[in-house]
């Protein structure tokens, strides 16, 4: 067997951005093996020319953003270099939605790369914008060797994958995490912090329902409501929670991965309260899940109702419902037994489905895409 270099293109990676995607990609990339490389190619703000550093094992090729239509960033002097670095590899891993990866794709062209695509999310926005994104994404799709999907209600609920031609490509591979609690990374938590506080981590984006968490937090003027992290909602957020005087949501931005550990230990629960199906996974239902936390997420028929099973890890509600939020929260509360029972059943499901012991599926999938 041939020698596996694979570049995985991507809008963001790490340190920028810390996400989902971004975690897959970085587990993905690791390899004890000798004959496996896999390298990044992404976009970077504030950045004027191509900068390349080294992220664990992996070589990051940062582009500076010329500018960005509706979340779409695009660079035009990533369009110049693509083709240059791509020929060094034998597989392009393309990251959806990110309908730029449409035009670099293009200058593939007489290279015969190996393509295998991840698809996240559906991509949201503008109907011009989704009509584009349609025919990048088939286009793409009739490219790729194998199509990635993070779980099944992706592909139930997504018209692309009507076609028997693409869905015989599909490969399920959930999203997972390092298992901290085996690892015996004991976490200090001082006396002072605050216990049983409800928790949210995640982008200030709109599809992440963050005003819902704070019309919840009305309704439950004695529950201590903790936002992690930030966007582009989050100055809005911050002057809704000022103005309107609400006092028991604290906006704590981002933090290190040491800090929101110990915050998770202290919380009573994790909420994910997103309203669209660019929510297509969730990986802080994980987070919480990994800790015994019983977490709350919205029926979006995506990936967020295979992570998070209601009745068994926690509950699930509709979208966009601030009452029902507040709620589910208060059962959270008031049955000790339903909370022990959601507790045990969500560290369960995480062990049993989401617990990363190494990279041999992706290692497996990239030979059968080479042989």
């Amino acid at each position: 067997m041939q020698n596996i270099k694979v570049l995985h293109v991507t809008k963001t990676y790490y340190p920028e951005i810390v996400g989902g995607v971004q975690e897959a990609i970085r587990l993905a990339s690791y390899s004890k093996q000798s004959d496996f490389q896999a390298d990044v190619f992404c976009l970077c703000k504030d950045i004027k020319k191509l900068r390349i550093v080294r992220f664990n094992k992996s070589i990051v090729y940062q582009f500076p953003i010329s500018f960005d239509y509706h979340s779409t960033p695009v660079s035009l002097k990533a369009l110049c270099k693509f083709r240059s670095i791509a020929k060094n590899y034998n597989i392009i891993h393309y990251h959806y939605p990110w309908p730029f990866i449409g035009l670099l794709n293009m200058l593939l062209i007489g290279l015969n790369k190996k393509v295998v695509m991840s698809y996240h999310a559906d991509a949201i926005g503008s109907k011009l914008l989704e009509k584009l994104n349609s025919f990048i994404c088939l286009n793409l799709f009739s490219k790729a060797s194998k199509i990635i999907v993070a779980s099944p209600n992706i592909t139930l609920n997504n018209p692309y994958f009507k076609f028997n031609k693409y869905i015989n490509k599909v490969t399920i591979m959930p999203f997972k995490l390092h298992d901290i609690v085996e690892r015996h990374q004991s976490i200090q938590i001082s006396k002072e912090q605050p216990q049983d506080f409800v928790l949210y981590i995640g982008q200030f984006r709109e599809y992440k329902g963050v005003n819902v968490i704070i019309d919840a937090a009305r309704l439950l003027p004695n529950v201590k409501f903790f936002l992690v992290g930030k966007g582009r909602q989050y100055e809005l957020i911050k002057t809704k929670i000022i103005n309107d005087k609400i006092d028991n949501v604290y906006l704590l931005g981002v933090i290190s991965d040491e800090q929101k550990n110990k915050l998770l230990e202290k919380s009573k629960v994790l909420i994910l309260p997103s309203i669209t199906r660019g929510e297509a996974f969730g990986i802080s239902l994980l987070e919480g899940m990994r800790q015994s936390k019983p977490v709350i997420s919205t029926e979006l028929g995506t990936g967020t109702s295979y992570v998070n099973l209601d009745g068994v890890s926690g509950l699930v509600i509709e979208p966009n419902n601030s009452k029902m939020l507040a709620d589910a929260i208060s059962k959270m509360y008031e049955d000790n037994e339903l909370y022990k029972k959601l507790s045990i059943g969500a560290r369960k499901r995480y062990k049993d489905y989401f617990c990363y012991q190494d990279n041999s599926e992706y290692i497996k999938l990239y030979e059968e895409v080479l042989s």
